[in-house]
């Protein structure tokens, strides 16, 4: 397979089980993931929701109805799952239709669930992830819920964007440094590296803060609503 050239588009075929590539001012469209038939194999995908590409072009998937995130090389013919066991659940060990996904320089992936209605955080090669934003997992409007979260972004100072779909409105979640909280039903608090992410092209930008070392973070147990739209991006684009 070819390099792929520096402004490719990459987006998900929802209903076509695949995901595609575009190339600058194409309206021609190659696979890169799945046979374009629904299943759970390691070849195939259903219902791919949100992509991230990293700086390697390895390739992450939220597969809304496998209840997982896959992840395929450059090239593979095949992705390997990193989060979720590909039930449906509420545990910390599984997702429920997962629609987006970042993945941070440090291996971090931050999810959203629109069947728990929260997001959340999945080291790579763990078992199981975190809970930092809508931690109940009861939909609802208040502004430490969500109903249905679709997308995610990080904006520069590492604020927390979530499009909260039914609610008809985008969450501000808040990045706090140095929080010193305890954890508690309900609450959004993680420890994360800092990581900022832009919302422009949803590339990830590392901060030389402490030299790219994690620090002890938390977001904010109640988000801010900033506007009344449910969406914030469908198509991806990256520039290597």
């Amino acid at each position: 397979m070819e390099p792929p050239d520096t402004r490719m588009v990459k987006k998900c075929a929802y209903h076509s089980h695949v995901v595609l590539r575009f190339a600058p001012n194409s309206q021609i469209a190659i696979t890169i993931a799945s046979t374009g038939v629904a299943g759970s194999l390691s070849n195939q995908l259903n219902s791919p929701n949100g992509i991230f590409v990293d700086d390697n072009l390895t390739l992450y998937i939220a597969e809304h109805q496998n209840h997982r995130i896959s992840m395929w090389k450059y090239g593979s013919l095949s992705g390997i799952t990193v989060a979720g066991t590909g039930i449906a659940g509420s545990s910390l060990q599984q997702l429920n239709e997962p629609t987006d996904v970042v993945v941070d320089p440090y291996g971090y992936m931050y999810i959203t669930e629109e069947g728990n209605n929260r997001i959340v955080r999945w080291k790579l090669g763990s078992d199981s992830g975190i809970c930092i934003a809508a931690c109940t997992g009861i939909n609802g409007t208040q502004m430490n819920q969500l109903y249905a979260p679709v997308s995610i972004v990080f904006d520069s100072t590492g604020s927390l964007y979530i499009s909260d779909y039914y609610n008809y409105r985008v969450q501000k979640f808040q990045f706090l440094y140095n929080a010193n909280q305890t954890t508690t039903t309900g609450q959004s608090i993680a420890t994360v590296p800092t990581t900022k992410i832009t919302t422009t092209k949803r590339r990830l930008i590392t901060t030389p803060t402490n030299n790219n070392q994690e620090i002890s973070a938390s977001f904010t147990i109640s988000g801010t609503t900033i506007m009344g739209c449910y969406l914030i991006f469908m198509t991806l684009y990256y520039n290597y």
